[in-house]
């Protein structure tokens, strides 16, 4: 897994989930408090942490014609975002890149201007359902502002505690299982890397699941991995969003889906390698 700084603390892989199906998911009734997706636990499942505020009734709506999530520190508008630090915001735009935090274990991403010039990075309080969240669609997310000041190096923005409000925009993540992968992969073993290996080319994945491992890493917590069947070849698959396995997690033998991009055949492994988010077991 290719790893990077993302905004300060999170480990990177670029990322996005599709899931079974199309279509619009359709925001709350005005005035209504806004539920975050996956917030039930399953029975057996840890609860997730819950949100402190009513995502339906952000302080303040950010607007991408005016809005920079890094400003030096002579900026004018620098004073103002400092007052505004620690208020709930709202702001509707496209999901990019997916990371996790290695302090918190929370899941976080960028979330991009319909434009493409703009973008803020968002860490997750609520558990989000990623067959229907992912990057390439369109979201709206209320979280908590954190405005960090770095003296003379300006200030950078972001939210956290975030919830997704609302999903819509057709999905364009493809959908294959994992028999698929292992066929096109035993049919032309040259080419296949060529074909699938690519960042931010992400797809989901339906397989059946036949190993699930945790591995400590080094400052606390866990890896996750899981090997899923796909005939001719397995898929070794690296998780980030731990909090998602524990929520609901599944055995040998069960069907899952996977929101993952393609690392290429890893000889090491003896499989084809997968980095990215486990999206739940397979309806």
């Amino acid at each position: 897994m290719r790893r990077s700084v993302f905004l300060g603390a999170v480990v990177v892989f670029s990322g996005a989930v599709a899931s079974v199906g199309c279509g619009k998911q359709e925001a709350p009734a005005a005035g209504a408090p806004a539920p975050a997706p996956e917030t039930t636990p399953k029975p057996g499942a840890a609860a997730p942490e819950q949100v402190s505020y009513d995502p339906s009734k952000p302080e303040i709506k950010i607007d991408w014609a005016t809005f920079s999530s890094a400003l030096p520190p002579n900026d004018p508008f620098v004073p103002d975002w400092k007052s505004k630090n620690g208020k709930v915001a709202e702001v509707s735009g496209v999901m990019g890149s997916v990371s996790a935090n290695p302090q918190t274990g929370r899941e976080a991403f960028m979330l991009r201007a319909d434009t493409g010039k703009g973008a803020i990075g968002c860490e997750l309080m609520a558990l989000p359902d990623w067959r229907q969240a992912g990057p390439g669609r369109r979201l709206k997310v209320v979280g908590v502002l954190d405005v960090k000041d770095h003296g003379q190096r300006g200030i950078d923005i972001r939210l956290n505690h975030a919830t997704i409000v609302s999903v819509s925009g057709e999905k364009t993540i493809p959908e294959f299982t994992a028999e698929q992968i292992g066929k096109e992969y035993a049919a032309d073993r040259a080419g296949f890397d060529k074909k699938w290996k690519a960042e931010d080319k992400f797809y989901y994945v339906t397989g059946t699941l036949t190993m699930a491992e945790e591995y400590p890493l080094t400052g606390g917590g866990v890896a996750h991995k899981m090997r899923v069947s796909a005939g001719p070849v397995d898929l070794y698959c690296h998780l980030l969003n731990g909090r998602g396995v524990e929520a609901d997690r599944p055995k040998p033998g069960d069907k899952v889906v996977l929101l993952v991009e393609c690392q290429g055949y890893s000889q090491g492994f003896e499989a084809v390698s997968m980095n990215g988010l486990y999206a739940g077991k397979a309806p």
